[in-house]
């Protein structure tokens, strides 16, 4: 009847079983047209149980990645190669100042306000220092953090925070 009304019908995930009995999932796409003024009706049947089984071990993965990303007790910031933020735990919130939602797509920048505890001068760029070198880039003692409400954390208070 949806075929009749719509002339369009589409199931991406639909079960079927096979004439030897296996389970797979299929893509069912199925379309009326015109031929020799009657209505002809094509049907494509496309085998997914493949892709269906990667996209499943994908979602797994990233769920695995997403808890142990979050149970990470140092503050981790991930970017894009532009430098904006993609993901963020909950450390990193703490200590911008910044939740994920509000500085997802910021500029890492203006996320991570980190500069010299004694000069007050800005750090470099550190997603570009990286993209440039390839390197690690590790921050000096005598750096500090300061957050979206104006709180500085030396960055050796931190580490001695973490080594505990």
């Amino acid at each position: 009847m949806e075929l009749k009304e719509k002339k369009y019908i589409r199931f991406e995930d639909l079960p079927l079983e096979t004439s030897d009995g296996r389970k797979i999932d299929v893509e069912f796409v199925s379309n009326v047209y015109k031929q020799n003024h009657h209505d002809v009706i094509q049907c494509n049947i496309r085998d997914i149980t493949d892709r269906k089984r990667a996209s499943d071990v994908i979602a797994a993965e990233q769920e695995l990645l997403a808890v142990t990303f979050h149970s990470i007790v140092d503050g981790v910031i991930a970017t894009d190669v532009q430098g904006n933020v993609e993901i963020m735990n909950c450390v990193a919130e703490k200590l911008t100042g910044w939740k994920q939602d509000e500085a997802n797509g910021q500029p890492l920048f203006s996320i991570f306000n980190i500069i010299n505890e004694t000069t007050r001068a800005p750090h470099d760029d550190l997603v570009e220092k990286v993209l440039k070198t390839g390197e690690i880039v590790e921050l000096a003692d005598h750096t500090v953090i300061i957050s979206k409400t104006g709180i500085e954390t030396g960055y050796r208070r931190l580490r001695r925070a973490y080594q505990r």
